[in-house]
């Protein structure tokens, strides 16, 4: 019997050796050619973006799987398409537009809805009753969980005027929930607020709205010091970026400002500026071409760029411009609107060199952001159980 085992042993450490060295061998000859994205942190990002401590994560870099290869958990390859490099390839599951009143939302919910039906997805509005810039942490969850175990609508675009709302706070934010929206000139967004509240807009037609009988201008109104268009009431980008948290709420807040930055580079796929919306609408596509697939053409051969516009808005005396813009808030908020708009630009500029190089030649650029892993000495994957085996 001693005997028995000892040869039984020896005979299984010559197949370990022979099966280690021809292991080795084989996998000396693999490589791994990984496409990610060509959003590089620290060239993407503004330069005078500061979280003051607050670390970001950064863009995340994705691996395209070549299912066609006959190793596919080794063989990667390389697509010559920006939209191709960049687009999504794991299913989205939710997509979250947290839409900023008066920054052009309208006419890209319509385009979702017009583009939904041929690309299988479902559309819907999330209304939150009495919304004053924080959602409370039970509707929160609520609505998080609620979303996200809907699956017979799934894949979904989910839209709204509310606050970004954490998805991983409540355990449901993985890799297919993405949230997108758009900001817009503080200033513009709040004149443009003002006299829709009078006049209406192209799209409601003859629909009176709160202060429809209210001629007063919104030079006057500054003039008169009334809240409606006070300084503080141009604190409303911001918050909508920053959430639900006390701060997020407290004009002026310097806190409120750095999550707003944060939440935009680490939890939004894309956020656009409203005097750009047909670029925010090209990239949205590439970035999520099988939810979002003709969103583009839809907006450049339907109207959609006339879609919903302010009946009535009259010029602002260079006094009442200087007297808002010299504000603490105007101030902020306008760091923020250009901290977004720089970042967008940056997006969209390497989003147009790609395509550039790629569709004249049909092969990627020099400078295509891809990398090689060679050389690889891969540890056997039954090392452990042979090495137990053996004791």
């Amino acid at each position: 019997m001693i005997g028995t085992r000892y040869v039984l042993r020896f005979v299984m450490l010559i197949i370990f050796c022979t099966s280690m060295m021809f292991y080795t061998k084989l996998t000396g000859l693999l490589s791994l050619q990984l496409n990610v994205r060509s959003f590089d942190d620290q060239s993407i990002l503004p330069s005078e973006y500061n979280l003051r401590g607050v670390e970001s994560a950064g863009m995340i870099h994705r691996v395209i799987k070549d299912q066609s290869s006959p190793s596919s958990s080794l063989s990667y390859q390389s697509q010559s398409s920006w939209s191709r490099d960049h687009a999504r390839e794991e299913p989205i599951r939710v997509l979250v537009y947290n839409r900023v009143p008066k920054t052009g939302s309208t006419t890209i919910a319509n385009l979702f809805y017009e583009s939904a039906p041929a690309n299988g997805v479902s559309v819907l509005i999330a209304n939150f009753s009495k919304v004053a810039g924080m959602v409370s942490l039970q509707d929160q969850m609520k609505f998080v969980h609620n979303i996200s175990t809907w699956t017979s609508i799934h894949p979904v675009i989910v839209h709204g005027h509310f606050p970004y709302l954490n998805f991983h706070r409540f355990g449901a934010g993985d890799s297919s929930v993405v949230h997108v929206s758009m900001v817009r000139e503080p200033l513009d967004r709040l004149v443009s607020s003002y006299y829709f509240k009078r006049y209406g807009d192209t799209f409601h037609g003859d629909k009176r709205h709160s202060k429809y009988r209210d001629t007063t201008t919104f030079d006057e109104c500054v003039s008169q010091n009334l809240s409606e268009c006070s300084s503080d009431a141009l604190w409303f980008q911001i918050p909508y970026f920053c959430g639900s948290s006390p701060f997020c709420s407290e004009r002026g807040s310097m806190e409120a400002l750095r999550e707003a930055k944060r939440r935009i580079v680490e939890d939004y796929l894309l956020v656009g500026v409203t005097e750009r919306l047909e670029q925010f609408v090209q990239l949205l596509e590439a970035l999520v071409p099988k939810q979002l697939s003709g969103v583009s053409n839809c907006y450049r051969n339907s109207g959609q760029k006339k879609l919903r516009r302010t009946k009535h808005k009259e010029q602002l005396q260079q006094n009442t411009i200087n007297h808002l813009k010299n504000s603490t808030v105007y101030t902020m908020e306008s760091e923020f609107y250009q901290f977004v708009s720089t970042l967008f630009s940056r997006h969209f500029s390497r989003f147009r060199d790609r395509e550039k190089g790629t569709t004249q030649t049909g092969k990627p650029r020099e400078n295509d952001y891809t990398f090689k892993y060679e050389k690889i000495r891969l540890r056997h994957p039954d090392t452990r159980k042979l090495r137990n085996t053996l004791s």
